[in-house]
């Protein structure tokens, strides 16, 4: 047995890449598709929660809307009688003539598809209704099989995400999600579980998967355009989360390196590592998010969960190079608003305990100051009414 391009697996089944031979993975196919899944034509009633849709407006017909508020063949019929008025077509059409066969609305073909691709895609499809991950369309379904069939893979497995990236290329293809998306549940059947040695090194990480508590089901690396500041990124956000983090703070800190580093992209002086980002760099950068975010909440939240990154490298070695001077300071955040009904002219502090993750995370990584709290971070209006003034 050989992958596409020639390359051969071991006699003894072994994948190169550390995976155990594909009999391995059929056996716990054969064993995860259900039968009702387990057939060349997957037939999806318009009411199925995730391949499903909503039913034709015409009073009494049941199948899958398609377009206008249509079936396929109501809206056929009433495309070639002119395209009447629709609200009156509606209410006067009747039954379409079933005297001929009809191709079903919402079918998947997965006829052309070798034995274990054709199980792979069903046991993904079953994991993607089991998980209710969104509508899907079968026509999506339908162009992810068209790709599979025409790779000439015996696995998923066969070829990396980007690969399979690569034969749908353009962002936000549905079906190009849908490809990765499989390769991911069959690789999680084949090695028992989402597991961090394979989750690190992609650029979307399913923190639920993974176990995190919290709202937010994943993370995104791939917008950040530094490698170097990529695999920082990751690092951090990893040892958050696995030391009791929350995946909602996660993703705030990762939203906040994500600027940084789209900022450090479009300056004028490259940089090329760590070892640049120097107070004289912040300092620009602060200027940036005081002539993009002045007012907003999320100002203070960029700074002090940037704040808290360069910390945690200082603090645990992660790279020496990281200069002395780079870190920000109580003056940098937002200005405190006074409260006129305080009585004092003075804002409250927020305790500690009603603070986001990221916000705490921001106080313990600031030195106290002069206008700030004891833990460093800037206070905060508690009313937010129009009362307030600098």
């Amino acid at each position: 047995m050989s992958r596409p391009g020639g390359q051969a697996l071991p006699a003894d089944g072994t994948d190169p890449e550390g995976r155990s031979g594909p009999g391995g993975l059929l056996e716990k196919l054969l064993a995860a598709v259900r039968p009702e899944f387990r057939t060349d034509e997957l037939v999806f009633e318009p009411g199925d929660p995730v391949f499903g849709g909503q039913r034709c407006r015409i009073a009494g017909c049941g199948s899958a809307m398609q377009a206008r508020g249509l079936c396929h063949a109501h809206y056929a019929r009433w495309h070639d009688n002119g395209q009447p008025d629709l609200d009156h077509y509606i209410a006067t059409a009747g039954p379409v003539n079933r005297d001929r066969p009809a191709r079903h609305e919402r079918q998947v073909d997965l006829g052309k598809l070798g034995r274990q691709l054709k199980l792979e895609m069903q046991y993904a499809l079953q994991q993607r209704r089991g998980h209710s991950q969104g509508k899907t369309h079968p026509n999506t379904v339908q162009r992810a099989v068209s790709v599979l069939a025409a790779s000439g893979a015996v696995s998923i497995l066969d070829l990396t995400e980007a690969a399979w990236a690569q034969k749908l290329p353009r962002r936000g293809d549905h079906a190009r999600a849908l490809l990765i998306t499989a390769r991911r549940e069959v690789e999680d059947l084949h090695e028992g579980g989402c597991r961090w040695d394979t989750e690190y090194l992609r650029d979307l990480w399913r923190l639920r998967a993974l176990g995190v508590p919290g709202q937010q089901p994943s993370v995104r690396f791939g917008q950040i355009p530094q490698p170097w500041l990529k695999a920082l990124a990751k690092r951090w956000t990893r040892w958050r989360v696995t030391t009791g983090g929350r995946s909602d703070a996660a993703y705030q800190g990762l939203r906040a390196i994500t600027r940084f580093g789209q900022f450090l992209a479009a300056s004028k002086v490259p940089v090329q590592g760590l070892g640049q980002v120097d107070r004289d760099l912040l300092e620009r950068y602060l200027a940036v998010l005081q002539h993009e975010l002045a007012g907003k909440a999320d100002h203070a939240k960029y700074i002090g969960s940037l704040n808290a990154f360069l910390a945690a490298i200082r603090r645990h070695g992660w790279d020496d190079t990281l200069p002395a001077t780079a870190a920000f300071y109580p003056e940098d955040y937002p200005k405190a608003r006074r409260c006129a009904s305080t009585g004092n002219g003075r804002a409250r502090s927020t305790p500690a305990a009603k603070l986001s993750p990221s916000a705490r995370a921001a106080r313990s990584a600031t030195p106290p100051g002069p206008g700030t709290s004891s833990r460093g971070q800037p206070r905060h209006c508690p009313t937010g009414t129009a009362s307030c003034r600098q």
